[in-house]
């Protein structure tokens, strides 16, 4: 008598002598292909409960060319691991890992389910109810495009996503999935609307004034722009029926399959955010290498005790310069002027830290030259 499949919902890391009859509902491969390259999967049972099993390099050889998305199989013997990743595709407790003794046979099962989106409500997400570290899928249409940006380092586009709610958030794209969305820009001829379906995103956590917004995860998302889907045609037709506003935002880019495509309107938060990862008072103080990164704090106090204020350096190149051993004049020659240098600390949320202010902030901050306001210190 055949042995009766397990219930996913039932996994609960006791035994690992699991039988699972199952439907991929999605399946992506990260690493590189023949050296590092392993696959992801979500599946699904007939309950409709979904786990997160991962096939590592060492097994991916025997089974790499069976696996197929939306194909059902029955699956034997896994490694039960806790599901307790920074990120994670699915809300289940742990997650399954393919061994030297798992067991995959395709079957046809047409009673299991389909994949079912999962579609993270807009209010929520921008009132900070949501699960940290949980990837979603977010549905919406396009708004505004606030950022666009490729070059050979970095690719990204930022745009604002509104929902049937008419609630707004924003939505960042990289790499392969800010070249999809921007080609799509490119090519499309007609005024319709844009829907925009993002499987598997990561909500960005608020910082500061800065509200939370949603990103493409490395590998797991999949990117649907007005595809011939139930789900985009449904989210098309209640637009309509709500008489929703949506603008349009078919602006020419011209060379946007080109290395480099300039940046718009640059001045937005969402642009300045899109450029630097955002970390908090916290997270700087315990940073032990150089890296570039937004914060978002409140400047104190500004510490007069070990520096002044500003420094001398050349009109020209910038550098600093010795007046002890060469008064007011730059090693290259040129007359030497005074630049900003000014130590601050700043505060958020109980955490404080050290800042200096160079001379560039400065001068925008204050609307006057260091030479300028030391003229009139001496006046």
């Amino acid at each position: 008598m055949a042995r009766v499949a397990n219930k996913i919902k039932l996994i609960d890391g006791s035994r690992e002598a699991l039988k699972l009859s199952i439907r991929i509902t999605d399946l992506w491969f990260i690493g590189i292909p023949k050296k590092s390259e392993q696959a992801e999967m979500v599946v699904v049972d007939s309950d409709g409960d979904e786990i997160h099993v991962v096939c590592k390099q060492d097994q991916l050889k025997s089974h790499k060319v069976g696996l197929k998305e939306n194909l059902t199989y029955v699956m034997h013997n896994f490694k039960v691991m806790k599901n307790d990743g920074k990120f994670r595709v699915c809300d289940h407790e742990y997650k399954l890992c393919f061994t030297r003794v798992t067991v995959v046979r395709q079957s046809d099962m047409e009673h299991l389910p389909f994949r079912k989106f999962k579609f993270v409500d807009f209010s929520s997400v921008i009132a900070g109810h949501f699960q940290t570290g949980l990837l979603v899928d977010v549905i919406g249409v396009v708004d505004e495009v606030v950022f666009r940006y490729v070059s050979s380092k970095n690719t990204r586009v930022v745009f604002k996503l509104k929902d049937l709610s008419g609630q707004v958030l924003s939505c960042t794209l990289w790499e392969n999935y800010c070249l999809q969305f921007l080609s799509y820009l490119n090519e499309v001829e007609d005024e319709r609307p844009i829907v925009i379906l993002l499987t598997h995103a990561r909500i960005k956590e608020a910082q500061g004034s800065y509200p939370p917004s949603v990103t493409n995860s490395f590998k797991a998302s999949k990117l649907m722009i007005n595809n011939l889907v139930l789900e985009i045609q449904e989210f098309r037709e209640s637009l309509l029926d709500l008489g929703i506003e949506v603008r349009s935002v078919l602006t020419p880019i011209g060379q946007a399959s080109s290395q480099v495509l300039g940046s718009s309107q640059l001045s937005s938060k969402d642009a300045f955010l899109s450029k630097a990862e955002v970390k908090n008072i916290s997270q700087i103080n315990a940073i032990s290498e150089e890296i570039v990164c937004v914060t978002v704090d409140k400047i104190t106090t500004i510490v007069m005790d070990n520096y002044s204020w500003c420094y001398p350096a050349c009109g020209q190149c910038y550098k600093k310069a010795d007046i002890e051993t060469v008064p007011f004049t730059c090693p290259c020659g040129k007359r030497t002027i005074n630049l900003y240098r000014v130590e601050v600390m700043v505060n958020h949320k109980g955490e404080q830290t050290k800042f200096f202010i160079w001379d560039r902030e400065c001068a925008q901050l204050i609307g006057q030259s260091a030479d300028e306001v030391n003229r009139l210190k001496i006046e």
